[in-house]
């Protein structure tokens, strides 16, 4: 992968990535442990982040808070409202 992308290390993959946002050290994750069981800790830490409903949000142009209720999501998801296929026997 670091040839396809021009890279000779890791190092030159995360350069961007400013020093002090890095992990200096691996995580304390004990060694054999279950991918469900490593994706509750990252869960565990991911819920230590601020949430958005202690954020404000200034993006504006109709991406700011707001509840869409339930049908809406249902319906928009149906493949006759997602397909470009019109009928073209209509009488």
């Amino acid at each position: 992968m670091l040839a396809d992308l021009g890279l000779s290390s890791l190092e030159d993959l995360f350069s961007t990535v400013p020093e002090a946002l890095r992990l200096a050290q691996g995580l304390d994750l004990p060694d054999g442990l279950a991918e469900a069981d490593v994706a509750d800790v990252m869960a565990g830490l991911a819920q230590r982040n601020r949430t958005g409903s202690d954020l404000v949000c200034f993006a504006g142009a109709g991406a700011y808070d707001h509840d869409t209720p339930a049908a809406t999501r249902a319906l928009a998801g149906r493949s006759e409202f997602v397909t470009a296929y019109t009928p073209t026997n209509l009488k």
